[in-house]
């Protein structure tokens, strides 16, 4: 696996278990405390959504930022590119579609799609990653595995995306002031948590396996 794959797991890694250490001191602090000092670290349960959600999201863009630019050292051709990435590197020309009308519309299309048979060497030129700025859940890993074209299922298991599902839907709910952290943290315990943050690492570990094997398989070639 590159290093700049490596790194991108590596401060994930780093991320989450930080927020591990935390619950653990968490959970010995709340058995002696007063009451408002053990609803402020029952606070922290809540928090640990925010921040496990964060650190997901920074980690997908990191590392499919560093897959594209891995890909670009091999020097592939664009008529020698998959055709879904090819989605990928002429994202800023679809993107341009839309301010475009009538002639102008009709002959940037077909300089895009000339350029799939081209001799030059494949440039992701900005990185267009296919996420959308929303918490990461299920739908962004099927979406990461159908454009580029990874091998096998997106998530390990039925358990992961059920562990998206709370991460995405607890942390938004939280973000938006939609719910009390104090009811979040109680519902909780630090084992629920830690099970959550470790199907979390289980999906991370997941993507850093698909990339590396497309990678060595040279699956970003037709």
């Amino acid at each position: 696996m590159p290093a700049t794959l490596d790194s991108a797991y590596d401060e994930f890694s780093r991320s989450i278990e930080q927020v591990r250490q935390h619950l653990m001191l968490v959970d010995s602090a709340v058995i002696s405390s007063n009451l408002t000092h053990r609803e402020a670290i029952i606070g922290i349960r809540a928090a640990s959504y925010i921040w496990v959600a964060a650190a997901l999201e920074a980690y997908v863009n990191g590392l499919l930022s560093a897959l594209l630019g891995e890909i670009e050292t091999h020097k592939v051709a664009y008529k020698d590119l998959g055709f879904r990435l090819f989605a990928m590197s002429a994202a800023t020309g679809f993107e341009s579609l839309k301010d475009l009308s009538g002639l102008k519309s009709w002959r940037k299309r077909s300089e895009m799609l000339s350029s799939i048979e081209s001799a030059d060497e494949v440039s992701f030129g900005p990185r267009l990653i296919p996420l959308d700025g929303r918490t990461i859940k299920r739908d962004h890993f099927e979406t990461i595995w159908d454009v580029f074209g990874f091998s096998g299922a997106a998530l390990p298991g039925h358990s992961h995306k059920l562990a998206l599902e709370d991460l995405a839907g607890t942390r938004n709910r939280l973000a938006h002031g939609e719910t009390d952290p104090i009811v979040v943290g109680k519902s909780k315990t630090t084992p629920d948590m830690l099970n959550l943050i470790q199907r979390i690492d289980e999906v991370a570990m997941h993507l850093w396996t698909a990339a590396d094997n497309y990678l060595a398989g040279s699956l970003f070639r037709r």
